[in-house]
This record gives structure tokens, C-alpha cells and sequence, in this order.
């Protein structure tokens, strides 16, 4: 159960890594769009 969940915790911070990534690049071309 704990490998599990540890691995579980890495993999959904991997996913949230990639997802703020992904929200400021979106909020700097929002910001930045004439």
C-alpha cells in the first residue's frame, strides 16, 4: 500500500507540473494578446 501511494504521489505531481505549466503559459498569452 505505501509503494503504491508513493508511487500514486509522483505520478500526480508529475500531472500537476504539466497542468501549472500549461495554466501560465495560457495566462501569459491571455495577458500578453493585443
Amino acid at each position: 500500500m505505501c509503494k503504491i501511494n508513493i508511487l500514486n504521489s509522483k505520478i500526480t505531481n508529475k500531472y500537476i507540473y504539466i497542468f501549472a505549466i500549461f495554466a501560465i503559459f495560457a495566462i501569459f498569452a491571455i495577458y500578453l494578446h493585443p
